[in-house]
């Protein structure tokens, strides 16, 4: 377009030379009737190049400001090229950690269902549906329990030829629970019993000896009951 409006231009300016041109060489002839018409034609060429340039110069105005637009618009389309440039950089990067929390998401998901299954079993195992009695809360270890307490409760004949010692009685580790009362026997050894000391003479006795008591008379020391008379 503006070079379009150049070379507009250029004409007009072509042509009011031209005008220029003839209208100098019609004054210096000798018709004064074509002397007129060059001059009104002057005149007329003239307005037209007047008004050629004016349209000419608004064109390149014109032509001016849209070059500049143009350029405000190249730098516009620029910092939008890099600004798209670094949203799909950040896009792509959004996609990646949506990609790992995606996969994180699906390991813990199968963990926890792992662990679910592993509870549901462990719960069905010891108070659920399946549940059998004591055998199967036990296991193998229910006979052990069972033999145990059998022995614990054993009938009235063990428990007399474990009392009485007969032939071919063993008695057991638990065979004092079996005896009269619930009274452990005691297994602590004996101690030989240690004859009495005379009390030394002290200052309130007058440096005599305490007198000791009677033969007849019992004394409790200790804690230990007196002895039958």
């Amino acid at each position: 377009r503006a070079a379009a409006l150049r070379s507009d231009l250029a004409a007009a300016r072509e042509e009011l030379r031209d005008a220029r041109a003839m209208a100098k060489a019609g004054g210096d002839g000798p018709g004064g009737e074509d002397s007129a018409l060059s001059q009104q034609e002057h005149e007329q060429l003239a307005a037209e190049a007047r008004s050629s340039g004016r349209a000419a110069e608004r064109a390149m105005e014109a032509a001016l400001s849209s070059q500049a637009e143009a350029r405000s618009m190249e730098a516009a389309a620029a910092t939008a090229r890099r600004e798209l440039a670094a949203l799909k950089a950040r896009h792509e990067t959004c996609l990646e950690l949506l990609g790992e929390a995606a996969e994180r998401n699906d390991d813990l998901a199968d963990q926890l269902g792992d662990i679910k299954t592993a509870y549901r079993a462990q719960i069905e195992s010891l108070i659920g549906a399946e549940i059998k009695g004591p055998r199967a809360w036990l296991g193998e270890g229910g006979q052990q329990l069972r033999g145990f307490m059998r022995l614990l409760r054993a009938p009235q004949s063990s428990r007399a030829k474990v009392r009485g010692g007969g032939a071919g009685a063993r008695p057991g580790p638990f065979a004092w629970l079996r005896g009269a009362g619930t009274k452990r026997p005691d297994t602590r050894p004996e101690t030989a019993p240690t004859a009495p000391t005379a009390p030394e003479p002290t200052a309130e006795t007058g440096g005599v000896a305490a007198e000791e008591p009677p033969t007849g008379e019992a004394t409790v020391a200790d804690g230990e009951p007196a002895p039958a008379q």
